[in-house]
């Protein structure tokens, strides 16, 4: 199995184990859901970007994506399970939230934590 082809397989098994459909992952990475499925089914390869876009929605290295690195869960980002029975509000949400820098991530945190302790007032 080339390094396309091995990419292709580990895209599609990320995305069904979060029950995401092509077009989820497209419209959080903002590509057409065209250009997504090229990548599943190995006829064109992502950008270097696109790959990193990729790893953080996953939760997974880059190397694990590419087949260098069996470990994949070194970030400890945990696959939602139950993703597909959210609202889409919250799926798209946690799309967004997962392609934050950690420091964002903190904002956004402190920013929810503001905001729940003006409404408990």
């Amino acid at each position: 199995m080339n390094q396309r082809q091995l990419l292709s397989t580990k895209l599609k098994q990320h995305r069904k184990a979060l029950g995401l459909t092509q077009e989820h992952v497209a419209q959080a990475l903002h590509v057409d859901r065209s250009t997504y499925a090229y990548y599943e089914l190995g006829r064109t390869s992502p950008s270097h970007e696109t790959m990193s876009k990729f790893a953080d929605l996953y939760g997974v290295t880059l190397d694990s994506l590419v087949g260098r690195r069996t470990d994949e869960g070194i970030d400890h980002r945990a696959p939602i399970e139950d993703f597909r029975f959210l609202r889409r509000s919250e799926q798209a949400l946690l799309l967004r939230y997962r392609q934050l820098s950690d420091d964002a991530r903190d904002d956004v945190f402190e920013y929810v934590d503001e905001k729940l302790s003006k409404h408990k007032k």
